[in-house]
């Protein structure tokens, strides 16, 4: 007769090989953004663009205002949607929406200075902060960084996506007002309460949607994030196993993907 511990193990040890690793817990999580996703910059009552104007790729809206409270010279990508009957209205509760679920995520740790190099996760700060320096976020494809600003945020600097890290993954949610100073390089898709200000030649490789104030900006190119899916592979590999039992040798023989 067969030994049959002999072969359990065995049995076990075959299908080991074909397991994948085990998941690992995200403390930050992708919020659901909807009809926002499609919006490059929303905002509320008004936006305007000073200067030469402002580029940007996707659709550009005004939850409240109509089409003469948007102000300056915009070159525009997508589709401009005005009014609360429109779709921006929509955008705008879906991103409300996205800005509740980021804000409800418990944090991974509090807010830090410059330069700065955060792990995926959580990171948080209760009150006003100014960020100045540079800001390298190095991970994979699917990984999350959500960063909660609990009131006004200024933000002076450089965003550097590192590894393949993606800006569609990044995720800045607002207390109050917001504002991205002069000359800087941002990541991600901010989501304000309140006013929005993106000050000269600053660009954006992302989102910024207001949901309650206005929009200034100034000669800047804000781009919606594009998301790359990780690229998968698959192979085979042959796995022989051989067991002993009273009658003789036998080879157990699988073959598989991963």
């Amino acid at each position: 007769m067969f030994n049959k511990a002999l072969i359990t193990v065995l049995a076990v040890a075959f299908a080991s090989n074909f397991a994948g690793p085990a998941t690992a817990y995200a403390a930050a999580s992708l919020p659901e953004l909807d009809t926002a996703a499609s919006f490059s910059v929303l905002a509320s009552p008004s936006m305007s663009a000073a200067s030469t104007g402002t580029v940007v790729s996707r659709n550009l809206g005004l939850s409240v205002g109509l089409e003469a409270s948007r102000t300056g010279t915009w070159v525009v990508g997508g589709t401009q949607h005005f009014g609360a009957t429109s779709l921006a209205n929509t955008a705008r509760t879906d991103a409300l929406n996205a800005f509740n679920d980021l804000a409800g995520q418990g944090t991974s740790g509090v807010w830090e200075g410059t330069p700065w190099s955060p792990a995926p996760g959580v990171w948080t700060v209760a009150s006003d902060t100014t960020f100045t320096g540079t800001i390298t976020l190095d991970g994979g494809y699917d990984d999350v960084w959500v960063f909660q600003v609990g009131r006004d945020m200024i933000f002076s600097g450089s965003v550097i996506m590192a590894g393949t890290a993606q800006p569609c993954h990044v995720f800045w949610q607002i207390g109050r007002d917001a504002t991205i100073a002069s000359g800087s390089t941002f990541a991600g898709t901010l989501i304000a309460q309140r006013d929005i200000t993106v000050v000269s030649n600053a660009t954006v490789d992302g989102r910024i949607l207001s949901l309650d104030g206005a929009l200034t900006t100034d000669r800047n190119n804000i781009s919606g994030p594009t998301c790359t899916a990780a690229p998968t592979t698959t192979g085979s590999i042959t796995i022989t196993k051989t067991a002993v039992s009273g009658n003789g040798i036998f080879n157990f023989t699988g073959t598989g993907s991963k």
